[in-house]
């Protein structure tokens, strides 16, 4: 068989200056979490921005494809969702910066399904852009400086609570 071809695929919104709170964040994880999407593993989170890294779910293929999916191989290696205030340039070719973006990185599929598109614009509240470009390797995480490190969140013991959209309280 040959190599497999992957590609990043970017999402956007259609406004530039889109912002994403902490709320909306979370909602779009857990959404993501919920549909078995992705499940997170990773994250950074700085007083203006947070970033959560997702690893494929069993039904990861589902934001490319209606119903099963024919081979074995992870739909993407990476899910990236960004949000916040705090703009970034993007890679892409695209010119600006964007506070708000949610990438699908080493995918094998270049473009969202219709179904996905309309799910997100309702948990995002707008409509979004698409780009892709060959797979350019998995980045680095981002790491928040001591500096834009939230001081309002409590300490925790090591490893509970804290996560944007995976905190579990009990009652």
């Amino acid at each position: 068989m040959g190599e497999i071809t992957r590609y990043d695929v970017l999402i956007l919104s259609e406004l530039n200056d889109f912002t994403l709170t902490n709320a909306g964040t979370r909602s779009l994880i857990q959404y993501l979490s919920a549909t078995n999407v992705g499940r997170p593993f990773d994250e950074a989170v700085a007083t203006t921005w947070q970033e959560v890294y997702l690893k494929p779910g069993a039904s990861a293929h589902t934001p490319f494809v209606t119903g099963a999916t024919s081979t074995q191989d992870a739909p993407f290696l990476e899910l990236v969702v960004r949000g916040g205030r705090n703009p970034v340039p993007m890679r892409y070719g695209i010119e600006g910066t964007f506070p708000f973006f949610m990438e699908f990185r080493g995918s094998l599929f270049k473009d969202p399904i219709g179904l996905f598109r309309s799910k997100l614009k309702d948990v995002l509240g707008c409509r979004i852009r698409v780009f892709y470009q060959e797979h350019q390797g998995l980045l680095p995480h981002e790491t928040v400086p001591d500096d834009e490190k939230p001081t309002d969140m409590p300490k925790t013991a090591e490893g509970v609570g804290g996560r944007v959209g995976t905190r579990v309280e009990e009652f």
